[in-house]
């Protein structure tokens, strides 16, 4: 196209000829001034000054049917509001890009949007599209108020390659912008990130320093139980030695009254003896150590039944195949004579005592090993208190039976300074499961 000549006879528009050489050069201009870092409202104003000695249009328009119109006019006497020209290009365009076309041309004849074009003065439209990663209904056009725009195949080939142009300039930007949003996004997460990170090692400084403290504290205790323990003993001893002497040489003196004060004090403090000796024990385990072995599961079981046990008639079984456990081999004969002790002394008058040991689970470090009977059981109330040091479970069944209350505290802390953990099932009167974990041998 060229510079544009009006025919008397009607409105449309006479051009002449414009060389392939400056439709390049045109082109050539508005690829090179539309670049990623221009906005799209920035762009007709190039379109407008590259386009105006081309063709002629009376406003130019860059849109997306859901958003508000860019628009540049050649003349104010000529124009459109946004409101009025998103209505129109909503009406006029968005049915006719749902057929598939890419380029849209449109006259006032045509009675589809005839009312549209008359209500605005408009004579003719023309439209290509320009799709983009955001918005695939993006169109670029021109319309005319004055005179008939007739496009021929070369004004058509000529658009659609501004068109490109146009499409991948507003994709570039997009991608530009959605890469910096993105890059932000990053940077603020990337701040989080950092920020909870130094957030937690100032947590896990303090965890450290609190479990160096806790640490600190319990060698402390077990060092003060152990000394208290310890300097306790001698004068208990003597004790005993004296009450001892004076029941052997003087208790047929003594009124009926006076032996059985003198018998109070013999138990007593025979078992304050057994609760300082368990207490001392108790201090020992995990601060005097022994070499750690590889161990038979089913050796250590067979050691510690007792003639005394199997007098019982209690059945003792192993259940399943045996295990090389790494341990340390006393540690593991206290365990497991702690577990089947207690079995044996709190089993009640069952008519068919049984006591069962074996394996639960193993998986790649260690092995769920269980010591289940059919004893009296323990109260619910008991459940989570019976591995603390001192406590037994109270019944009416076990009331008269004698014991510190230290003996589970010894096999958590034995499976404990093994890297495991124990725990129980239990249900009163119908018996009690203790279940364990220990290092397996490599």
């Amino acid at each position: 196209m060229g510079k544009i000549h009006k025919s008397e006879k009607d409105d449309e528009i006479e051009v002449e000829c414009v060389s392939p050489a400056r439709k390049v050069q045109t082109l050539f201009k508005i690829s090179k001034n539309l670049n990623e870092f221009l906005p799209p409202e920035n762009y007709l104003e190039i379109l407008f000054e590259a386009l105006k000695d081309l063709y002629h249009f009376d406003l130019l328009f860059l849109s997306d049917i859901s958003d508000t119109p860019i628009v540049v006019v050649r003349s104010s006497e000529y124009s459109l509001s946004n409101q009025d020209l998103n209505s129109l290009l909503t009406k006029v365009l968005d049915p006719k890009w749902n057929s598939g076309k890419q380029f849209l041309y449109l006259t006032k004849k045509e009675a589809s949007h005839k009312r549209e074009f008359s209500k605005f003065g408009i004579k003719s439209l023309f439209a290509i599209k320009v799709s983009t990663i955001l918005f695939p209904e993006y169109f670029f056009g021109f319309i005319n108020f004055n005179n008939v725009f007739m496009p021929v195949k070369e004004d058509i080939n000529f658009l659609h390659t501004l068109a490109h142009i146009i499409n991948q300039s507003i994709s570039y930007y997009e991608l530009k912008s959605l890469f910096e949003t993105s890059y932000d996004k990053l940077q603020v997460n990337v701040e989080r990130i950092q920020r909870e990170n130094e957030q937690r090692r100032e947590l896990l400084k303090k965890v450290r320093e609190q479990t160096k403290e806790l640490q600190r504290r319990h060698i402390e205790m077990e060092e003060f139980v152990y000394t208290i323990s310890h300097d306790l003993k001698a004068p208990i001893i003597s004790i005993q030695g004296f009450v001892t002497a004076l029941n052997e040489d003087f208790s047929k003196s003594l009124p009926k009254e006076a032996q059985y004060y003198l018998e109070r004090i013999i138990k007593n403090t025979a078992q304050i003896e057994s609760m300082i000796r368990e207490v001392l024990e108790y201090s020992r385990i995990g601060r005097i150590t022994q070499e750690k072995e590889k161990l038979d599961l089913k050796e250590i079981i067979d050691d510690i039944i007792s003639p005394q046990i199997q007098k019982k008639n209690i059945k003792i079984g192993f259940k399943g195949k045996s295990l090389k456990i790494y341990a340390e081999k006393n540690r593991m004969l206290q365990l497991f004579g702690n577990l089947i002790g207690n079995s044996v002394k709190y089993m009640g008058d069952q008519p068919e005592p049984r006591i069962e040991v074996g394996t639960q689970k193993i998986d790649s470090k260690f092995a769920t090993i269980f010591v289940k009977d059919n004893g009296i059981g323990i109260p619910e109330k008991f459940k989570d208190k019976v591995f603390n040091i001192f406590v037994r479970a109270s019944n009416l069944e076990n009331k008269d039976i004698e014991g510190t209350g230290i003996g589970l505290a010894h096999c958590k802390k034995i499976v404990e300074t093994h890297g495991g953990q124990i725990w129980l099932e239990s249900e009163e009167g119908k018996g009690t499961a203790i279940f364990l974990q220990l290092p397996l041998a490599i």
